[in-house]
């Protein structure tokens, strides 16, 4: 796939490049009206494409040509996005051990990403898709997360997995740990939401490539702290969510259904943490 991308991208650079020194044979009437290009084929063949066309093959060819290479543009860039996770929290964690880098890397590396696609009415769709009857039940459903994990945590942590040496390895203790639980629980899910579900919203019905790489960033987090034959419960149920809040934006047209439940489950997942430290 990623040869066919590099192709197509050389191949509209290509007729570009054709037409901008070769401005003369641009058609000077309507559609329908353009002389064959059978009198310049020699130079299509210098640039390497095919020299039997008319004006409409031609600026059709290179409509599709552009509207590909933005797709492909927009594409490596959403798959960029996806990465920043990643590298964040292995910057953050694991080369640095503070997780509270790892989480500011993160939320960087969102408003960048956010600078560069420039989303348009961003505002009002962080603010739509409030008018559901799904709301409230899905908000409850996503706290009960607290209740799961506090009275599951003595089987879903590893055996060698101690949580307050775990959170005091990468520096969440005393005024570091207490800022994080607001931190997470509200900036977090509104930045996470307006970030994934916007290089995600596009991707269709079903599963997507971009629910896989939401989830598989938390298990780099989780791996060294839960057992690992419950990392691929959390995977399926991290999996799940992201397909859910990813479905939610695209059907009632906006982040906060997504972002309401994305913060009382992440909330949830702190209250858990906060009652076994006590």
């Amino acid at each position: 796939m990623a040869m066919v991308g590099e192709i197509e991208v050389v191949v509209a650079r290509k007729v570009e490049h054709f037409l901008a020194v070769n401005d003369d044979l641009a058609p000077r009437g309507g559609i329908g009206e353009g002389r064959p290009f059978q009198s310049v084929g020699a130079g299509f063949v210098e640039y390497g494409l095919d020299p039997v066309f008319t004006h409409e093959r031609h600026f059709v060819q290179l409509a599709e040509l552009a509207q590909s290479r933005k797709w492909i543009i927009a594409s490596s860039m959403n798959l960029i996005a996806a990465l920043v996770p990643y590298v964040a929290v292995l910057l953050g964690m694991y080369l640095f051990h503070s997780a509270w880098l790892a989480i500011l890397l993160y939320h960087i590396g969102i408003v960048t990403c956010l600078f560069f696609r420039r989303p348009v009415n961003l505002w009002s769709t962080v603010c739509g898709g409030l008018k559901t009857p799904l709301l409230v039940p899905s908000i409850v459903v996503c706290a009960m997360v607290a209740p799961v994990v506090y009275f599951m945590w003595p089987w879903l942590v590893a055996s060698d997995g101690n949580l307050p040496e775990w959170m005091a390895y990468y520096g969440l203790t005393g005024w570091t740990w207490l800022l994080l639980i607001p931190y997470f629980s509200i900036a977090h899910p509104v930045l996470e939401e307006i970030h994934w579900r916007g290089i995600a919203l596009k991707e269709g019905v079903g599963l997507s490539r971009y629910d896989f790489l939401f989830a598989g960033y938390h298990i780099l987090v989780l791996f060294q702290l839960i057992h690992w034959p419950w990392l691929f419960l959390v995977f399926g149920v991290l999996m799940g969510s992201s397909f859910f809040w990813r479905w939610s934006a695209a059907r009632f047209g906006g982040y906060a259904f997504p972002i309401l439940t994305h913060a009382a489950a992440d909330g949830a997942v702190i209250l858990a943490a906060y009652f076994l430290l006590v």
